[in-house]
């Protein structure tokens, strides 16, 4: 929840989930309805992305799928007609957060904007 009485006279109510540092200083989480929950390890894919970003020159993003052994697993979609990354690049994660399936797509489903419809994508896939 956000009281910001100078911009708003409501209470705005987010999913965003930010680290508090100060009354006034926060570094953003990512979103509380992003998370996965891989084998009772929360993970928040915006923070696997951030991880990634440097490391995989595609356009690609973080999602979650059903897994029979953790409830949910970690996947990586990628744009691009091949799924085949170095397997480094995925060094500096935590086995929670190492993708176990990597799925590719020529092209992602887009908003006007250009934002990446994520499970719109997803579906595509499935």
């Amino acid at each position: 929840m956000i009281k910001a009485p100078n911009l708003n006279k409501n209470t705005i109510i987010t999913n965003d989930l930010v680290k508090l540092h100060t009354d006034s200083d926060f570094e953003w989480l990512g979103r509380h309805d992003n998370i996965i929950n891989t084998g009772g390890v929360k993970v928040l894919p915006e923070q696997i992305e951030a991880k990634l970003s440097s490391l995989i020159s595609n356009r690609f993003f973080i999602s979650k799928q059903a897994d029979n052994k953790l409830g949910e697993c970690v996947i990586l979609v990628l744009e691009s007609d091949s799924d085949i990354l170095n397997s480094s690049i995925f060094m500096g994660l935590s086995k929670f957060e190492i993708p176990k399936m990597i799925y590719s797509v020529e092209h992602f489903i887009v908003a006007p904007n250009g934002k990446i419809l994520r499970q719109e994508t997803l579906n595509s896939i499935k």
